[in-house]
């Protein structure tokens, strides 16, 4: 399956629409663009190194062998499952494609199920992946029978299945039996046993119920992250490394006292609320928040009131939250003195009965500052 950054039509599309635009949109445009490419390591890619690597150990022992056959990685949308997958699989140059005598050899093969999806659908799209369409009405004995001849002609070493709980939207219950005990086939084939990767939303836990599947997955649910001093981390990597710009006074500041340079906790303790603890999400709010300092600063510069440099601070936040979300600065978590008491996770506030204020001023950045209590994330105040 031909993917868009790959598509040609597309890029040629692309490259008409840029000819129409202006020198400085373009040049903002693709200053942004290469700050979202930019990768930001964490603790997770060690363990999908780890579990990766169990993967493909495992094809290294007995053809029946169970532990570790199939992972399962599940975790809330924009989690960060397919990029940290994209990142290790994509690149392994252990899975490759290459040809033997100018036949094509494919030792991973990928792709995106579908919705809604149904395990006769699925075989007939992953043969027409491997590349040989078949008629869509092919029976589902059938097409799995063919499938896994090709899987074997293709030699293909690991499937990976993303979104893969829309295999699970089924109307009856008995066909999610079907569902895994076709999986297990695939991976306990006595001629040639595949590895699978399965990564999806957290409904997708519901397969490893089934015993078929529990003795013989790794699975690992991702969890959400709830400590500011990682979201510190993050914010320092993508403002200060990826996008070369600085943290103002309300996010990063020197403590006399102490004689150090602190980060702002409460900010990290917003962060993770407004983004429900959410690794995508929190990524998506700095990157956008970099995004909206960079335009203020461009403006500035146009307009020849430039300050030295440009700074993100907590006004970029509430701006790239206040353009996601759409609430008034009252209702905004990165201003509102009750933050933990307002809906995180991205949700859309609606209050009618709070009008919408002024940009913030230094000042409120001060007495909120001085007069909130920082709180954990989800607390709410009494």
């Amino acid at each position: 399956m031909m993917r868009a950054v790959e598509n040609p039509a597309r890029l040629s599309a692309l490259a008409r629409l840029r000819s129409s635009l202006p020198p400085e949109v373009l040049a903002a445009s693709d200053r942004m663009d290469e700050i979202r490419r930019r990768l930001v390591d964490t603790a997770r890619d060690v363990e999908v190194d780890e579990r990766l690597l169990r993967l493909k150990t495992s094809m290294f022992g007995p053809v029946d062998g169970k532990e570790g056959s199939i992972l399962i990685i599940t975790g809330e949308s924009h989690a960060g499952k397919t990029t940290m997958l994209e990142r290790k699989l994509l690149v392994d140059p252990g899975l490759q494609p290459y040809e033997i005598d100018s036949k094509p050899i494919t030792p991973l093969v990928y792709m995106g199920v579908k919705a809604p999806n149904s395990l006769q659908s699925l075989a007939v799209e992953l043969l027409a992946t491997l590349g040989y369409p078949v008629k869509v009405d092919m029976k589902r004995p059938a097409a799995f029978k063919l499938l896994r001849e090709k899987l074997q002609e293709r030699q293909v070493l690991i499937l990976w299945l993303d979104e893969a709980q829309n295999l699970l939207h089924v109307n009856n219950p008995m066909e999610l039996t079907i569902v895994a005990n076709n999986l297990v086939t695939l991976v306990q084939n006595m001629e040639w046993p595949i590895r699978i990767i399965l990564s999806g939303l957290p409904e997708l836990d519901d397969l490893v119920d089934f015993k078929q599947i529990r003795s013989r997955a790794d699975h690992w649910p991702l969890g959400k992250t709830t400590n500011p001093a990682h979201v510190a981390g993050w914010l320092h990597e993508i403002v200060e490394k990826h996008a070369e710009l600085t943290l103002d006074d309300t996010l990063y500041r020197y403590d006399a006292d102490e004689e150090k340079w602190i980060d702002n906790v409460e900010f990290g303790l917003r962060l993770v609320h407004a983004s429900g603890g959410n690794f995508g999400t929190i990524m998506r709010l700095i990157r956008d928040a970099v995004g909206c300092g960079l335009k203020e600063y461009d403006l500035a510069v146009a307009k020849g009131d430039a300050p030295p440099t440009c700074q993100i601070g907590r006004r970029h936040f509430a701006k790239a939250y206040a353009n996601i979300v759409g609430v008034s600065n009252k209702a905004n978590i990165f201003w509102a003195p009750n933050w933990g008491e307002l809906p995180g996770d991205m949700a859309r506030v609606k209050l009618a009965e709070i009008e919408t204020s002024a940009e913030p001023t230094r000042e409120m950045e001060k007495e909120l500052g001085k007069k909130v209590k920082p709180l954990r994330a989800g607390e709410r105040r009494k």
